[in-house]
């Protein structure tokens, strides 16, 4: 497993449209097996978008702490918990989840939307997370 992109994957991020983001992110989250986002003394960080409550999400550490405010601090949870919690949390509070923001405003789907496509890949892959 790689835990941070290399030269050149950072290199082509920024020429990704935002269903190769999404792609990236499934893909490397998948790999890794963990999502990153931010928090603060209250917990998971929420940026507004459009009148709308997201989260901001990363595949890997070294994204969610290039654009780290004062008082956030980049944390993982394992993909699992991810998934099967925190998308359906943020589905039942209608916060929506912000994929790979950095520079520019990442691709925004709405919880349920981005549970749906893990669950669909990860039956496709007939993936299993060990534990």
């Amino acid at each position: 497993m790689r835990y941070a992109p290399s030269e050149v994957e950072l290199a082509c991020m920024e020429a990704m449209d935002s269903a190769d983001r999404l792609h990236y992110f499934i893909s490397r989250s998948m790999e890794c097996e963990e999502v990153w986002s931010l928090r603060n003394a209250e917990g998971w960080v929420s940026r507004e978008h459009a009148g709308r409550a997201v989260i901001p999400v990363w595949p890997y550490r070294m994204l969610a702490e290039n654009v780290a405010g004062e008082g956030e601090a980049a944390d993982a949870v394992s993909l699992e918990h991810f998934v099967y919690h925190e998308l359906n949390d943020l589905h039942m509070e209608a916060i929506g989840v912000e994929i790979i923001p950095g520079r520019e405003s990442g691709l925004m789907l709405s919880a349920s939307e981005l549970f749906q496509i893990f669950d669909r890949k990860m039956d496709e892959e007939q993936y299993f997370i060990e534990g």
